[in-house]
């Protein structure tokens, strides 16, 4: 691991909210204008994500209204309304697996990729068509996990989401086996001719230096949460919030997060020829890069990484970051008539790419535009 470090400029990050909001005061004050307000009214409900594509195209994950089945929708600026469900539904209906709860949707080849527990389904941009499904070879590989042979009921860590790092490969987060929402290992699927297989070995965020930053919050705990993940450029950044022993505890000594980086090594075999045909690829490996600790909030990194944002807890600010988490760029505040409107700064989740700002909760979103200083 290359270094360990607190966030810049946030010593005060066990201290009170006022020192975190003095600091904040202190940065750049940059603005954002709303360009448009999306509902979700009638079509989905309980969004759970809300993610900006490629195309700018507006990817939202929740529930049907009608039965409270995972479902995916569509938001496009040309047609300035989400895309219809069915499409989707009845894409996959043939080939779908028996476990909606272990499928997750992420931008892939073009179109979408939806990982369905014990498969994989390649669907059209358009969410109209299926292009094909590849089953998932070794499912065993989920039942010989260490942590599954030691379950005296027989419970296994579940796919909970799915991210592209290639066209041949993903990375893919697990459940643990008791708590089966809550993230807890890092692994990969990898294409292999019409099928995938699961690949090298489960990464926890338990390592020795990551626990060492964490310290005596810790508290014994044998795996923290993975509380959310962004990947881009062969590099994977999460954030962990604590372990089962912290989770219900407060107080300044908790009033923090990890930021946790890895470097993907053998994601790509770059060697092409004959000769390769008969060599077994390199599996993928997570390397861990750094361990930033940072104050209590909400972190997300916009589409292609360049920089991150910190959503401050309890407050209406945030903090946007260089790639590194070095010194803070600049403040932008979460307010009515910049990018909130009708939304509480509280009840919100926040999605960037470039200049595009998405301020969204269960009922809808605000597509925003960060202004640059001319």
């Amino acid at each position: 691991m290359k270094n360990q470090k607190k966030l810049n400029g946030y010593e005060m990050a066990s201290q009170d909210l006022s020192a975190r909001r003095g600091f904040a005061n202190s940065q750049k004050r940059l603005k954002s204008e709303i360009i448009r307000d999306v509902t979700f009214e009638g079509v989905i409900e309980g969004a759970r994500s809300i993610d900006i594509l490629p195309d700018a195209r507006i990817l939202v994950q929740g529930y049907s209204p009608a039965d409270g089945a995972p479902l995916a929708a569509v938001w496009s600026p040309k047609a300035d309304k989400l895309e219809t469900l069915g499409l989707y539904g009845s894409a996959i209906a043939e080939n779908a697996s028996s476990d909606p709860l272990s499928r997750s949707f992420f931008p892939w080849r073009g179109g979408f990729g939806c990982l369905d527990y014990d498969r994989v389904h390649v669907i059209s941009a358009d969410f109209s068509r299926c292009l094909q499904t590849y089953p998932i070879r070794n499912m065993d590989f989920l039942t010989e996990m260490e942590i599954s042979r030691q379950d005296a009921f027989g419970r296994t860590p579940k796919p909970m989401s799915a991210m592209a790092v290639s066209d041949d490969l993903l990375l893919v987060t697990l459940s643990d086996n008791f708590r089966v929402r809550v993230g807890r290992f890092f692994t990969f699927l990898r294409r292999t001719g019409d099928s995938f297989e699961w690949t090298g070995v489960p990464v926890e965020l338990n390592s020795p230096d990551v626990m060492a930053a964490w310290r005596d919050r810790a508290m014994g705990s044998s795996w923290l949460f993975i509380v959310d993940a962004f990947l881009g450029d062969g590099k994977l950044r999460t954030v962990t919030n604590g372990g089962q022993s912290t989770h219900f505890n407060s107080g300044p000594a908790y009033e923090t997060k990890l930021i946790i980086d890895y470097d993907i090594v053998g994601a790509q075999g770059n060697e092409r020829g004959f000769w390769q045909r008969f060599r077994k690829p390199r599996a993928p490996e997570l390397c861990l890069k750094a361990v930033t600790e940072v104050p209590l909030g909400d972190l997300t990194c916009s589409r292609n990484m360049s920089y991150s944002v910190l959503k401050l807890y309890g407050l209406n600010k945030t903090l946007i970051y260089p790639p590194d988490l070095s010194a803070p760029l600049g403040m932008l505040p979460l307010t009515p008539g910049m990018n909130l409107g009708q939304r509480k700064h509280d009840r919100v989740a926040l999605a960037f790419d470039d200049e595009t700002m998405l301020v969204g909760d269960k009922t809808g979103f605000n597509l925003c535009r960060i202004l640059l200083e001319k």
